[in-house]
């Protein structure tokens, strides 16, 4: 009788170390998983920092440029209209 009880509980134990083992192999893989996750969100979120970042120059760049043949455009006007009367 002693036996089948030490046996049962050596069984018990057994199923017990089973589950944990599969729970820590089920844990690793979710782990993994998710460090894989978060390094494609953070390249994806770098990517579009990135794009952000250069349409900014552009639109920069065009506004600077217009800026500067608006001027230019306004003087030219301004030197034929109003230039040969001073």
């Amino acid at each position: 009788m002693t036996d089948d009880v030490l046996y049962e509980i050596q069984r018990s134990l057994g199923r017990i170390e089973q589950k944990i083992d599969g729970n820590a192999a089920t844990l690793a893989a979710h782990t993994s998983h998710d460090e894989t996750v978060q390094k494609a969100l953070f390249e994806r979120i770098e990517a579009l920092q990135l794009g952000s970042a250069k349409q900014k120059g552009f639109v920069t760049a065009i506004v600077s440029v217009g800026s500067a043949l608006g001027a230019g455009a306004g003087y030219l006007l301004e030197r034929m209209t109003f230039g040969h009367h001073g």
